[in-house]
């Protein structure tokens, strides 16, 4: 079974709460089976839970809050990397290149998910892409949520003329990006 960590889910939380207020998330628990909403209650950071539980959550709050499944999927991708990105990260990230930032980016999935392997790479000084294969269990979420994310980690960085665009081939992720 795949894992991810807790701090996804604590940024989801987090991202619920700020945008429609403390009991949204109580009404999104709601919406799910009594073992997963059990599970969100009880979920630290710094621990793992199942992967398909994160899949889920998306879907569910798009569901309760939303225009349907999935319908905060970018937005949430959006917070996350600004909660992830604290502003001395952004300082430093503003003097690297964001083909060598995704490229790291890469290298630290596996300290978040334990399934899904990316092959990052860097075309030239101003496009880079980006493959994530053995995703497990996949769903397509994943590509909104993960484009949305480093849309945005780029944005922080300061990164300007960025133009990004991610597809679904099978059970297949990419992603590709130009700038400058």
């Amino acid at each position: 079974m795949s894992r991810a960590r807790g701090t996804n889910i604590h940024h989801m939380r987090a991202f619920i709460q700020q945008r429609f207020g403390a009991d949204a998330w109580t009404r999104v628990l709601g919406a799910m089976t009594p073992s997963d909403a059990a599970e969100l209650r009880s979920l630290v950071p710094v621990g793992w839970y199942e992967l398909g539980l994160q899949y889920r959550l998306l879907r569910a709050t798009g569901a309760v809050l939303g225009e349907g499944e999935g319908s905060f999927v970018e937005a949430i991708g959006q917070f996350e990397a600004q909660q992830d990105l604290t502003v001395v990260h952004r300082l430093f990230l503003r003097m690297a290149n964001p083909g060598f930032v995704l490229q790291q980016s890469g290298r630290y999935w596996s300290r978040f998910y334990s399934s899904g392997t990316w092959e990052i790479t860097r075309h030239s000084s101003t496009h880079a892409g980006g493959v994530l294969r053995e995703l497990n269990p996949f769903d397509p979420l994943m590509a909104q949520y993960l484009h949305a994310y480093i849309r945005e980690m780029w944005s922080l960085m300061g990164v300007e003329g960025v133009r990004t665009r991610s597809w679904i081939e099978g059970e297949t992720i990419y992603f590709d990006g130009d700038w400058g």
